[in-house]
């Protein structure tokens, strides 16, 4: 079992294959050289793949149209493009989408990345009532090189990650420009809120003046109700003396029927005192046309006229009497003969008795013109100076015209004089009937106010509660005023610091990143998994070459010596490192830990390796590769065996990689002390379980057949 011991043994030792076979000294370097050329080339090749993407093609397509807001051009996709022509981190190829759909298919470019038409309008659609999402386009072809279209995954997320912070800056920019905006509305809003107020609390004195009017109208209505109750008092006696004066007029033209027979007789005689007759017809033309204009009640701006007109109506027909008499004197002074005559003491009579009800009848109008003057005084202070009662005198004293005209024919002829005194009473009839009318209009004026009190009632609580109101909203209009004030005193507030709260809305999150034990590269982070791999592949080799050369060194069929078997692995091991260290790179936390851990590692793959082949030959060999199958998927070696399928997570602690890697890993990486000894102790127990039982395999043919001999002879 000796390494160098000269002279032939049970077991073939490696100074003896190289004194027969010189050769194999090339073979054996090649052998120890295998597992630091499989793990060089590895992680050479993959040792940091992240520094070259600058030489990774990747193909832009910008078919942005662009956008205008607020006046003002916008151009994201533009800026994204210089933005991506100053970054080195891939080789940007700025072409236009026919030259990356070939490129893409022929692998001229491994990624593509497009800018779609509308990508600025939906950056700038926050304002709409409907924003939309901005959207990139992003191309890769998978089948070409998956892992290229793994590392595009990483870039577009860190394409989308500045995109989108710097499209929430500017959201943020438009947010904040929006609410400055909002803060100077909201400031000129106070302002309008103050002006508001002050006019409220104006209206609202205002208001306390309408209620003191009210009072004063409730007040001016009272004494309303008062004239027009004396109005109807002198309307009422009107009445009552136009029903006196209706019937004297039928007496007087009784009389002057029977004075137009008489007078028929002293025509010839009379005619030159038939000249002051006119004035009498006259004055009861005027009489007749004045009286037929007290139809209208009083309301009408002519009835002060018509009252005026009566009393002077009134006073003519005394004086009318009164010519009449004299007129009747002169009748008999001239013709003595008639003094005794029945019917001019009749029309004597007749002429006392009407000039008495002349005379009460002045009376009566006088006191009618009073008691309406009082009256027309109380509505003139409540409807303005309601004082065009007058305006019907004109035509009342164009009747009395025509009356006076009348009577001045009466030389004419009695005839004349009875006609007119017929008109006369048929106008006293009218008037008549007007101060009924005018009675029963001064009866509904005075149901008026009482009506108009209680609207003026209404009107005055309304009032009252206007007032409440205005006081109320005035209140409302200070508080809303202070709240506006408020409001943009907050708003002020809010914007300060515009632009850093606009860079803190565009990357809220920082994300502080902990890295308990850095891993510098991917060939740092995969050496682990390639040391072992390579480690079991130069043990596989090993045996393999070993026993091919076999023929050369005589066909000898011992077994190869364990101690020259643990050197080849030692020297893989040892030369393994040395090249990763000081060739390749890779920076170990504990060096000496690394070459003590390989030694064994290798010490370990080569006993489980040498069992193999010892026990099944070829069949052995063809254990070894399944194994390494089972190793490169279930030892957590590139991805975490808890994101493998139920059966690799039930294998791998079973495997001597698992622990391989485990411990390489806290040597290279962590430093962990105990954790390498943890693995090394396992390891340990994988390597002496194979050495033990490659024992048990090299001594059964020794064993067995001498106690099977044994047995069969007792038997």
């Amino acid at each position: 079992m000796g390494l160098w011991r000269k002279g032939k043994t049970n077991r073939l030792g490696l100074h003896e294959m190289l004194s027969r076979e010189r050769k194999l000294a090339i073979v054996l370097l090649g052998i120890i050289c295998i597992p630091m050329i499989y793990s060089s080339i590895y992680l050479t090749a993959f040792f940091d793949p992240y520094e070259e993407l600058e030489a990774l093609p990747v193909a832009v397509v910008n078919e942005d149209e662009g956008a205008e807001t607020d006046g003002e051009k916008i151009d994201v996709g533009k800026e994204m493009v210089d933005h991506l022509k100053d970054n080195d981190a891939f080789d940007w190829k700025f072409v236009d989408r026919t030259d990356m759909e070939e490129g893409l298919e022929k692998d001229r470019y491994h990624l593509a990345v497009v800018i779609p038409e509308d990508f600025s309008e939906r950056a700038v659609s926050l304002k709409d009532p409907q924003p939309m999402k901005g959207q990139l386009e992003y191309h890769v072809n998978q089948g070409a090189n998956y892992l290229s279209s793994m590392i595009g995954d990483q870039m577009i997320q860190e394409l989308k990650d500045q995109v989108e912070e710097k499209l929430t800056q500017t959201y943020a920019e438009i947010f904040f420009d929006q609410v400055e905006q909002s803060a100077d509305n909201l400031d000129r809003a106070q302002e309008g809120s103050s002006k508001l107020a002050a006019a409220t609390e104006e209206a609202e004195e205002a208001t306390g003046q309408l209620v003191d009017g009210a009072s004063q109208l409730s007040s001016g209505v009272t004494r309303l109700a008062a004239a027009i109750d004396r109005v109807q008092q002198g309307v009422t006696k009107l009445w009552t003396g136009l029903k006196s004066g209706e019937e004297g007029a039928d007496q007087l033209v009784s009389g002057a029927n029977k004075l137009e027979d008489g007078l028929d007789q002293l025509q010839a005689g009379s005619e030159k005192g038939m000249k002051d007759i006119p004035r009498l017809k006259e004055g009861a033309e005027q009489i007749r046309d004045g009286i037929g204009q007290f139809k209208d009640i009083i309301h009408n701006p002519r009835l002060e006229q018509g009252a005026g007109a009566i009393s002077e109506i009134a006073g003519k027909l005394e004086g009318n009497s009164d010519e009449a008499d004299r007129l009747y004197h002169r009748i008999l002074k001239k013709h003595p003969e008639l003094a005794d005559d029945p019917e001019m003491a009749e029309l004597k009579q007749r002429l006392e008795e009407n000039e008495e009800k002349h005379e009460s009848l002045l009376s009566r109008a006088e006191h009618l013109e009073k008691d309406l003057k009082q009256a027309q005084s109380s509505v003139d202070r409540m409807y303005n100076g309601q004082t065009e009662v007058v305006n019907g005198i004109g035509a009342l004293e164009d009747g009395m015209k025509e009356q006076l005209a009348a009577v001045k024919q009466l030389h004419s002829g009695a005839s004349l004089l009875s006609t007119k005194l017929t008109e006369l009473s048929e106008g006293l009839h009218r008037l008549e009937a007007g101060a009924e009318e005018l009675n029963g209009g001064t009866l509904q004026l005075a149901q008026a106010p009482e009506k108009l009190s209680a609207g003026v009632a209404k009107l005055s609580d309304g009032m009252k509660q206007l007032a409440a109101g205005m006081e109320e909203i005035s209140d409302g209009q200070s508080s809303l005023s202070d709240k506006l004030a408020e409001g943009v005193d907050q708003a002020r507030e809010a914007l300060q610091g515009k632009e850093d709260k606009e860079e803190q809305m565009a990357s809220p999150l920082q994300v502080e990143k902990h890295n308990l034990h850095e891993v510098p590269n991917y060939g740092t982070g995969f050496a682990p998994y390639f040391i072992s791999l390579s480690l079991w592949v130069g043990a596989m080799v090993l045996f393999t070459i070993l026993d091919g050369k076999r023929p050369i060194l005589g066909n000898d069929q011992r077994p190869f010596s364990s101690l020259s078997t643990f050197l080849i692995s030692s020297l893989q091991s040892l030369l393994l490192i040395w090249v990763l260290i000081h060739l390749v790179g890779i920076q170990p936390v504990h060096e000496g830990w690394l070459y003590l851990f390989t030694l064994l590692i290798g010490v370990v793959f080569t006993a489980i390796n040498h069992f193999l082949v010892a026990a099944f030959k070829d069949v052995g060999r063809f254990f070894a590769i399944l194994i390494l199958m089972f190793q490169l998927t279930a030892t957590s070696g590139t991805y975490a065996v808890n994101l493998s399928p139920e059966f690799f997570q039930v294998i791998h602690p079973y495997l001597p990689m698992t622990y391989s890697i485990e411990g390489l890993r806290a040597a290279i990486s962590t430093g962990d002390s105990e954790v390498i000894l943890q693995n090394a102790n396992i390891l340990l127990g994988f390597g002496i379980g194979a050495w033990l039982l490659r024992l048990l395999v090299h001594q059964l043919p020794k064993v067995l057949p001498a106690k099977f001999l044994c047995s069969n002879g007792k038997g």
